[in-house]
């Protein structure tokens, strides 16, 4: 992704200013399981979710919470996890060293994360989803977590 860097610059001044900073946490996990889209979904998401909370994040619906709202959250937070999608560009408005992890599809070229995370000086990481040759149940969604990458991303 041959991104410019002005425009992450460009976008932090023109938004960050009018951040809403309420129901804050250090910790979030993005769920997207109310996007329209079924790709970059999460298969074991209630395994996901269970895990992370008792590492005291807080999950998060962007469809729930004003722009402003997602500009303070991602503005204060210092990890953020989520699936590849479009919430997570709010990323853009993240502060320096705060880590990122992103779970991706196998095979999946998107570079515009590890960009951002570049120009921003973010912590960034992917997890890439285990093969899935196997038909879980028939489950929607493309991504299958290993929570033993998460936990080494964590620790």
């Amino acid at each position: 992704v041959n991104m410019p860097e002005w425009i992450i610059t460009w976008l932090r001044e023109k938004f960050l200013y009018h951040a809403e900073y309420k129901n804050l946490s250090d910790k979030i996990y993005i769920d997207r399981s109310d996007s329209l889209f079924n790709h970059c979904k999460i298969i074991n998401s209630d395994e996901v979710w269970e895990f992370l909370k008792k590492k005291d994040f807080v999950k998060i619906k962007l469809t729930e919470i004003s722009f402003k709202n997602q500009i303070g959250l991602f503005n204060s937070a210092n990890t953020i996890i989520g699936a590849h999608g479009a919430g997570l560009s709010n990323i853009i408005f993240s502060n320096p060293n705060t880590k990122i992890i992103e779970f991706k599809p196998k095979k999946y070229p998107n570079k515009f994360f590890p960009r951002v995370s570049k120009i921003n000086n973010l912590n960034y990481h992917k997890i890439v989803s285990k093969n899935l040759d196997l038909n879980i149940n028939e489950k929607l969604g493309d991504i299958l977590v290993d929570l033993k990458d998460i936990e080494k991303l964590l620790n």
